[in-house]
């Protein structure tokens, strides 16, 4: 079971690459020299993450630097709590936002966002077997963990909350995978990839999956960068950054070296 999901879960990631062929060939735009303040989030495997020697690295760390290189612009990345990047990305603190962000009606008001970077799903993490792939009239024993801020959080105030579960909030993916395993909640309900890392992970040893969003359609499933509403030649940038990564083979090399349990 789980390899099929992350074997399908690989493939959605590298379909993000192919679909996007026709590529903007325009003259790249004049950007400023001061330094891109990136804003991430903190402590999340494979995402964002102190490496073993010290170094700040992970997927989006990398896509980051990336971005800088192709702008030629000094790179200051800021790992913070989720809740906490597009407030500081409204308030000017920050240039950019790379946290597989969903683009939403309601953020689209504040906010500009790429192309999709990567597609990834969700679904549920339990420590009791009596909860996988639970069935809907088992949803009132449900007391669901969700991270703040993220789309999962509402995601399961519409869905689950009216049918009786539970719902408890955390600041951090840490303190949503102790809920977990101290037993606060029985069920946690987060992003396939850091997911799939936790399941690969020591940690993880006595979690199962529980089964899956009932509709993971496209505003779900598609992550972007986010950028101050009318930014557009910083998005520009993004999306070119992108496109070359795509097209030279490195975005793969991302892939592969930050998700090595997928199967190709």
């Amino acid at each position: 079971m789980k390899k099929i999901l992350l074997t399908g879960l690989a493939a959605l990631f590298l379909l993000a690459g192919w679909f996007l062929a026709g590529r903007d060939e325009r003259p790249a735009p004049v950007l400023p020299d001061d330094p891109l303040e990136i804003g991430v989030e903190a402590d999340v495997e494979p995402f964002s993450y102190v490496g073993l020697r010290g170094e700040l690295t992970g997927f989006d760390v990398e896509f980051a630097r990336e971005v800088c290189r192709e702008l030629h612009r000094e790179c200051r990345i800021e790992p913070m709590a989720f809740a906490a990047l597009l407030p500081s990305l409204k308030a000017g603190e920050l240039d950019l936002v790379v946290a597989g962000l969903a683009e939403t009606k309601k953020r689209r008001v504040d906010f500009l966002f790429s192309e999709p970077y990567y597609r990834s799903g969700s679904f549920f993490v339990t420590t009791q077997k009596r909860f996988e792939h639970f069935t809907p009239d088992r949803i009132p024993e449900l007391v669901i963990g969700v991270q703040e801020g993220k789309l999962q959080d509402e995601y399961v105030a519409e869905h689950y909350v009216p049918r009786g579960a539970r719902k408890k909030t955390y600041s951090s993916f840490d303190a949503l995978v102790d809920a977990l395993l101290s037993g606060e909640v029985n069920m946690i309900f987060l992003d396939s990839v850091p997911g799939y890392t936790l399941l690969n992970h020591p940690r993880g040893e006595t979690l199962f999956i529980g089964g899956r969003a009932e509709n993971d359609d496209a505003e779900f499933t598609a992550c972007r960068v986010a950028a101050k509403r009318g930014d557009v030649p910083l998005i520009e940038g993004v999306n070119r950054t992108l496109h070359k990564l795509q097209s030279n083979g490195k975005f793969q090399d991302l892939i592969i070296r930050f998700l090595p349990f997928f199967s190709f």
